[in-house]
């Protein structure tokens, strides 16, 4: 894990220009509002994967991605499946609770290449997470520390996990023989 570096920052456009102001007021509003909920204070306020009794947050942090995918419900395009991707509510998750990788393609490509499985966002999935962490915290830890000392950035648990296996997806696509 050492020498894991942080991928390049893009802006991702999540909303298109045609969507009416309304509609990007809207789904903006679920953010604050899943931040705001009282029974999800927990996810903000600890470090998922840090201790030895975070399985008992999986139901809460599927109930949450279960409330963002909700929010968006009215968004999607009537001719697909009605409902956000496990790509886009995991990005929410780790951006909002800092309590999941965002299950993107280069992070899954690299997870399955490291022989972990992952067909979709459920308890299987969120205890594998949580597993891969504990088993590797000391080494997730001294990342973390050398990040905080010479960017005086402190990246959750789960950023440091999704940078990893990013970045292994990454280095797969790219340098890939022709």
């Amino acid at each position: 894990m050492t020498g894991c570096s942080a991928p390049s920052t893009k802006t991702v456009k999540l909303l298109g220009p045609a969507e009416p102001p309304a509609h990007r007021a809207a789904k903006a509003l679920h953010v604050p509002q899943a931040r705001a909920a009282p029974r999800f204070s927990i996810l903000r306020e600890r470090e998922f994967g840090s201790v030895g009794d975070d399985s008992r947050l999986v139901p809460l942090i599927l109930e949450a991605a279960g409330a963002i995918r909700e929010a968006y419900r009215p968004f999607a395009p009537k001719s697909e499946s009605r409902q956000a991707s496990d790509t886009l509510v995991t990005k929410i998750v780790l951006g909002t609770f800092g309590c999941l990788p965002a299950c993107d393609r280069y992070f899954l490509d690299g997870w399955k290449s490291a022989g972990l499985p992952y067909s979709y966002l459920n308890s299987r999935f969120v205890e594998r997470i949580l597993r891969f962490c504990r088993d590797h915290l000391a080494e997730f830890r001294d990342e973390q520390a050398q990040i905080e000392r010479e960017r005086s950035v402190r990246y959750p648990l789960m950023k440091l996990l999704d940078m990893h296996f990013w970045e292994s997806g990454y280095e797969l696509e790219n340098h890939k023989s022709p």
